[in-house]
């Protein structure tokens, strides 16, 4: 399911542009080879005994090249050196080249080595001469995760102003016999001018139906953007675009320096940290404006306990502490839809028990819960005295309307009218009796009035 924002088709506005591919390969189709859509050959330099080298290979429905040193049979590393050689590429028209490439590193040894020629032609990697470009890229250092990291763009054209215009690019492996790294490497492009991954809304980022439910680009790179509603102590921060289910997510970045309210756009990678889905590694990140306004997601407490939510920041109305110590700081509310559980991790709170609550705050997942993560104390407000034995009951009329409700309850109470896809729309203490209240305001269509934890159905026309 797909969803377009004017904030992405803003954000598309800074990223895409119309460029000339002189080059490009990911390695598909699965279960192809290496020379199936252009000319690669390796040159061994240090044979493996068995044999080992670039091979082509799948994962998940994604191909790549791939190489190890490591031999699963005897648990053991052995000394290995290949290259992976493009064919020629002609770069006689280009003024601005630009190299980038997708890579990851599993296990620790030497660092794949990504080299140059203009005048390599065939045969053994010595017979021409190479340019070793390896630092001017951001190479992966996370040994521990298989997930892809974007090399960035480098700008070839210095390499070409003297020679021939004609390149050929090289991986470079070093295994040990020790300790080797395996790599992986796919999409690698020359377009003129940058490139740069495809801009992908936080709702489609997060949106899933599998279980558990990753996000559909775990482990990609790519770009995206919105608008920061918390900083964290440690600088990481959370993002929403726009509102609803799968509108915000937590950002795992403690370098760059952003505020609350700022709009922004980066690259970054998607990961699942424990089935938490977040984003990292952030590169190229842009403050498109400051002091923006955003708006939490005013939701049932079941909804608050589920992943539609999970990053976004939410309040849940009216809702009974049914557990004031849950544990490890951790309390329990409920609106009568179901239980979600209340940490303290930024803000600490003693709540009451049977005390009814307005509670705000960002969702988290952590030790295989969902969690709503108050910010200040703002964000917890208690609405009313203890809860006494005297149930809430509630009429109202007339039903459909158009400009006027009639309410009749019991006892002082406050309402929340809630719309379709649960944004609070109208909120007001009344008293018990007869009460008129004026929703001419409100659009046309389906909505639920809520008093405590009871909630009927109203229509407006």
């Amino acid at each position: 399911m797909k969803t377009t924002t004017a904030f992405i088709l803003l954000i598309c506005s800074f990223f895409y542009s119309y460029t000339q591919t002189y080059f490009t390969e990911d390695f598909e189709p699965v279960g192809g080879t290496l020379n199936q859509n252009n000319a690669w050959t390796t040159q061994i330099v240090t044979a493996h005994p068995n044999g080992y080298d670039w091979f082509h290979s799948d994962f998940n429905g994604s191909s790549f090249a791939k190489i190890s040193n490591y031999d699963n049979a005897t648990s053991s590393n052995d000394p290995l050196e290949s290259w992976l050689i493009s064919p020629l590429i002609d770069l006689s028209t280009a003024t601005n080249p630009n190299l980038i490439f997708n890579h990851t590193k599993r296990y620790n040894g030497a660092n794949l080595a990504v080299l140059i020629s203009t005048d390599y032609l065939n045969g053994a990697p010595s017979s021409a001469t190479w340019t070793d470009l390896t630092s001017l890229f951001s190479m992966d250092t996370d040994v521990n995760s298989w997930t892809f990291v974007s090399s960035g763009n480098l700008d070839l054209s210095s390499y070409i102003s003297s020679s021939s215009s004609t390149i050929t690019i090289a991986f470079q492996y070093f295994g040990g016999a020790s300790d080797g790294s395996t790599y992986e490497v796919d999409d690698i492009i020359i377009n003129e001018g940058a490139t740069t991954p495809n801009v992908i809304s936080i709702y489609d980022i997060q949106y899933s139906t599998a279980i558990p439910a990753d996000s559909p680009f775990s482990g990609q790179q790519l770009n995206t953007g919105g608008i920061v509603n918390f900083v964290r102590y440690d600088k990481s921060f959370y993002l929403s675009s726009g509102t609803g289910p799968w509108s915000g997510i937590y950002v795992f970045d403690t370098l760059n320096v952003v505020s609350v309210g700022d709009s922004i756009t980066f690259s970054c990678q998607v990961d699942e940290f424990y089935e938490l889905s977040e984003l990292k590694n952030l590169s190229n990140l842009v403050i498109v404006s400051s002091g923006n306004n955003f708006s939490s997601n005013f939701v049932s407490s079941d909804a608050a306990n589920s992943e539609a939510y999970e990053g976004c920041l939410v309040t849940v109305n009216s809702a009974i502490c049914t557990n004031p110590n849950a544990g490890f700081g951790n309390w329990i509310i409920n609106d009568g839809s179901g239980p979600a559980t209340v940490d303290d991790f930024f803000f600490p709170f003693t709540p009451i028990a049977n005390q009814v609550y307005d509670v705000s705050g960002l969702v988290d997942y952590s030790f295989g819960e969902f969690k709503i993560l108050p910010r200040d104390i703002d964000d917890i407000d208690a609405v009313t005295a203890i809860i006494n034995n005297e149930t809430i009951s509630f009429s109202i009329y007339p039903n459909p309307t158009t400009n006027f409700i009639t309410i009749e309850l019991n006892q002082n109470s406050k309402i929340n009218i809630i719309d379709a896809i649960g944004k609070n729309c109208f909120t007001k203490t009344i008293s018990r009796g007869v009460n008129t209240i004026n929703i001419s305001n409100l659009p046309k269509g389906n909505y639920f009035i809520k008093i405590g934890t009871q909630a009927k159905k109203l229509i407006i026309k």
